[in-house]
This record gives structure tokens, sequence and C-alpha cells, in this order.
């Protein structure tokens, strides 16, 4: 890939975790406004891990998959 197009996707995927990050929270803060001070665990739980499996494949596994591509 070039420098350019490279420079293009990295762009792109920094925008795309934002965005998504922003759904996430957004979703979280209208989950805790409108259920009314309920304590769900299983909903806490699930957004916690949603959010620790997108990190580790949006930075280590493609950065890992980039980096290895880039290598050979």
């Amino acid at each position: 890939m070039s420098s350019k197009s490279q420079t293009t996707v990295k762009h792109l995927l920094k925008i795309l975790s934002s965005s998504c990050e922003g759904i996430i929270f957004m979703y979280l803060g209208i989950a805790a406004v409108v259920n009314s001070r309920q304590f769900d665990i299983v909903f806490i739980v699930g957004t916690v891990t949603a959010c620790l499996v997108s990190h580790v494949v949006g930075k280590c596994l493609l950065f890992v998959f980039f980096g290895n591509s880039l290598r050979i």
C-alpha cells in the first residue's frame, strides 16, 4: 500500500473508532437516565466486555495485521 493509502486507512479507522465510542456512550447515557436508577449487572458487564473486545480488535489485531503485511 502506498503511504497515502496507509494514511487514509489510519484516519478512517480513527474516525470509525471515535464514532463507535460516541454511540456506545450515548447509549449508556440514555440507558442510565431512562431506567430510573435500576442496577442491571448484565447490561454493565455486556457493555464493558463489548468495549474491551472492540478495543482489542481495533487496536491490537489490526495493528498486528497491518504491521506484518507491511513487513513482508
